[in-house]
């Protein structure tokens, strides 16, 4: 059943009208991506996850997550977020300062400038790490004064307030854990070392590469496996390991395993409500200490590899979640049969398709091919002169393959493979193909055949080609700052604003190019126009695919945007030679 966000954003879609004035666009997943520190107010209600590349997002009442402290707008490194176990208020360490917000994230101001590796904070007491030292605030951060480390060397990596008691702290620090009564003006040391975690509960909880231990007030261990996070919820301690949670439930650890993600765990927090866990694929919640359920639903911070459409679908490969899927307005994951590295999956560095045949190439891991739009994957390396796909190209029944030993291609949809007989270079970077045209970049050099591989021509470009595509009649190569285009056998610059070159797609004649500063389309190669609002777009785009209705762009930590075609006119802010 479509969600009320997936229909608000369906909608907003197929709404857009061509007489707008701009081309409206939509993020519109996949949802997840890197949670590498959570928080949450006393009651629970207010949960707060931190994206190191996109900000701080809030999600309410179990609702779907919206980002409230934008970082690529301040222009910071967020590095943790913390919530006043007392108070409410929200605070954003970042590698140049520390913000506060007041209204649980709605407005922010700066209270230091100090680079913030951890901080917490209760009733007003705000203790912040930094790479040199402590800092102390009673004042919510109105003043500040400095504080000698647990130890002389080393900066303190984590601290934490107790949340029922504003003088009591712990620390660690070069492995090492301590524990404050006075706010951190004087420390004693537990005999613990390898800590990279703690927390306080009903005792002192410490872990790391040795194991978790609890302290009251002597230290005992409770297992041995290497803990990176430790939260107490429902009066029951979990702790995040390599490839999973645990809980220690009368005297023995048990394993939460029923729908958890293929991802690393970053975080892990418990709440009245629930126990959530921060994975590089987005949050996962569990209420019931059993089943893990996706909470990742306005969490658009995925870094997308490469795009291809496929039959009625976009699918999608993610650094965060494998190959995705796209269907009506869900994402589901389409990676069954690809080589799999739990708990983080083998990165898919190129997506090609045919118009109904889907292919993967998987770095170090072979070529995969798909007759059933990604419900299924099956290794058709055999025959390629190696495993590392370094790109891939499919027109119906033919199929080139670039790898640093050879290029190949297939004239069977990849069964058997074939190399060129009178390929002038030894590999490529890049290649495309449309019937007997085929274009293939190796290094500065473009070469070209008519006649499916039989002969072919060369050519030599300024700098490295990065891509190519074919679009109609006309063959375009994309090097790191310009596009050049290839029109009765010679190529030529084309005319576009100077900037990095990000990626290029096609449908049928028309060719999208991406620039630091937006999207520019054209039809013939030399009128280009800026598609409207794609100037607003993240700068760091790293694919582009069009289908007859929607054009998407798949951006570095910024998942998926879409605009309607209708939307976007032939002709918007020429650029001409």
């Amino acid at each position: 059943m479509m969600s009320v966000m997936g229909r608000l954003v369906f909608v907003c879609l197929l709404a857009l009208a061509p007489a707008a004035p701009a081309a409206v666009w939509t993020n519109i997943g996949p949802y997840g991506g890197d949670s590498r520190s959570l928080a949450a107010d006393a009651s629970g209600n207010n949960v707060f996850v931190l994206n190191p590349r996109s900000g701080v997002f809030r999600s309410s009442f179990g609702g779907a997550w919206t980002l409230v402290f934008d970082a690529i707008t301040r222009s910071v490194t967020p590095t943790r977020v913390a919530v006043d176990s007392q108070n409410g208020r929200v605070y954003v360490g970042t590698a140049t300062g520390l913000f506060r917000s007041d209204d649980t994230g709605m407005t922010w101001r700066r209270v230091s400038d100090d680079s913030i590796v951890d901080v917490t904070a209760a009733a007003d007491r705000v203790i912040a790490g930094t790479p040199t030292a402590l800092r102390r605030s009673f004042d919510a951060g109105a003043t500040w004064i400095s504080l000698l480390s647990p130890v002389d060397s080393g900066a303190v990596s984590l601290v934490k307030f107790d949340p029922r008691s504003a003088d009591r702290l712990l620390a660690v620090n070069e492995g090492s854990l301590f524990v404050s009564d006075d706010a951190g003006s004087t420390w004693r040391q537990l005999p613990l070392t390898g800590i990279v975690t703690a927390t306080f509960a009903d005792a002192i909880y410490g872990g790391g590469a040795r194991g978790v231990y609890s302290c009251d007030p002597d230290c005992s261990q409770l297992g041995f496996d290497a803990v990176t996070e430790i939260a107490y919820f429902r009066g029951i301690v979990h702790v995040a390991v390599s490839d999973g949670v645990l809980k220690f439930d009368s005297g023995r650890w048990q394993r939460l395993l029923a729908n958890f993600p293929d991802a690393v765990q970053r975080s892990l927090l418990g709440t009245p409500q629930e126990l959530l866990v921060g994975t590089t694929a987005g949050v996962y919640s569990s209420i019931d200490d059993v089943s893990w359920t996706n909470r990742s639903l306005g969490l658009s911070n995925v870094h997308i590899i490469a795009m291809t459409i496929a039959g009625d679908s976009l699918f999608a490969s993610t650094q965060e979640q494998s190959v995705m899927r796209r269907i009506g307005d869900l994402w589901t994951a389409a990676d069954s049969g690809l080589t799999r590295h739990p708990p983080a999956p083998p990165v898919t560095r190129v997506l090609a398709s045919d118009g109904s045949i889907l292919y993967a190439g998987v770095v170090a891991e072979g070529l995969f091919r798909s007759t059933n739009l990604g419900q299924s994957w099956v290794d058709v390396t055999a025959g390629l002169p190696s495993r590392d796909v370094l790109d891939v190209a499919a027109d119906p029944g033919i199929v080139i393959v670039a790898t640093p030993a050879r290029l190949v291609k297939s004239n069977d949809s990849g069964s058997s493979w074939q190399t060129f007989a009178n390929y002038p270079g030894i590999t490529a970077s890049a290649v495309a193909v449309k019937g007997q045209l085929i274009l293939a970049g190796n290094s500065s050099t473009i070469y070209a055949s008519t006649d499916g591989g039989a002969t072919w021509q060369s050519s030599a470009l300024p700098s490295v080609i990065k891509k190519v595509t074919i679009a109609g009649t006309r063959a375009y190569a994309v090097t790191d700052f310009d596009v050049f285009v290839r029109s009765g056998g010679s190529w030529n610059r084309a005319a576009l604003p100077a900037s990095q070159v990000n990626a290029i797609t096609m449908l049928g004649s028309r060719v999208f190019v991406s620039l630091g500063a937006g999207v520019y389309l054209s039809d013939d190669g030399i009128q280009w126009s800026l598609v409207p609002g794609s100037d607003t777009l993240p700068a760091d785009i790293t694919a582009l695919v069009a289908d007859s209705r929607f054009l998407y762009a798949g951006t570095n930590g910024g998942s998926v945007f879409a605009t309607a075609l209708l939307a976007v006119p032939s002709r918007v802010r020429s650029v001409r030679h």
